[in-house]
Formats: structure tokens, C-alpha cells, sequence
């Protein structure tokens, strides 16, 4: 059975970025690539995704930010869904699905892709953190 999992690096006061939008806090910290609770062993049981709109930006803004839109290779290789209501870029051959439709209709699309894997909750600001919905699956 999978699991929907809400997995992020924060302050201790609650924030991922900072008031700039930046997470040069983060990438400034040593990083335990066999410690616990690492990215390598979390990401490895991961069959699907989502993440809101501003989280995609942010990756499309600091992965590809300076290359020509026929250079951006997704750093994913699993399906993954943006919800947003917007028109945005898009990663030539991601898998991405960009939707705006009703959170439990398509978790049950997600886990349906992630197959036995677990589905990952990508980003914060007000979503996926304050939707009940998600809430309820994630642990």
C-alpha cells in the first residue's frame, strides 16, 4: 500500500524559503547523505508527485532559469502533477500533468501511477499544507 507523504526541509520557525523566495539557507547546510530521514532513500519510494504552481515555478525559475526552453530536461522521472488554475511553461517530456481539478479525484489517479510506490507532496505555502484533504492522507 502506498503512502501520501508530505516530506520538506524547514526552519524551525515553520518556513521552507525565505522572504525572498530563496532556499540558499538550506543549500548552505551540510547535507548526511546516509543520515536519517535522507532524500536518496525517500525519493527511491516514490512513484508519483504534486506540488502547487509557486513550487513549480520556483524549480522552473532556479533549474532552467537561464537556458533555452528546448534544453530543460524535468529532474524527475516519475509522474507528477501541478494544480493550478494558470496557463505555465512546459518541461518537453516531463510527465507532468497540469490540473486544476478536485484533490481526491486525482490522489486516487496518483496512487494509480505511483503502483506500489508512495505518492510525494512537494513544496508548502497555503498547498498543499492547509488543504484538509491532504492532510487527512499524509504521514
Amino acid at each position: 500500500m502506498s503512502l501520501t507523504q508530505y516530506y520538506t526541509a524547514t526552519t524551525l520557525d515553520g518556513f521552507i524559503a525565505d522572504p525572498d523566495n530563496s532556499l540558499a539557507w538550506l543549500f548552505a547546510r551540510k547535507s548526511e547523505d546516509d543520515g536519517p530521514l535522507n532524500y536518496g532513500q525517500f525519493i527511491a519510494a516514490v512513484g508519483a508527485m504534486a506540488m502547487g504552481s509557486t513550487t513549480y515555478e520556483w524549480i522552473l525559475d532556479h533549474e532552467f532559469g537561464d537556458k533555452d526552453p528546448a534544453e530543460w530536461t524535468w529532474p524527475y522521472d516519475i509522474p507528477c502533477w501541478v494544480f493550478t488554475r494558470r496557463q505555465l511553461p512546459v518541461v518537453p517530456n516531463s510527465g507532468i500533468e497540469f490540473t486544476s481539478a478536485d484533490i481526491a479525484t486525482v490522489h486516487k489517479e496518483m496512487v494509480g501511477a505511483a503502483r506500489d510506490r508512495n505518492v510525494w507532496i512537494v513544496g508548502g505555502e497555503t498547498w498543499p499544507v492547509n488543504s484538509p484533504t491532504w492532510v487527512c492522507w499524509t504521514r
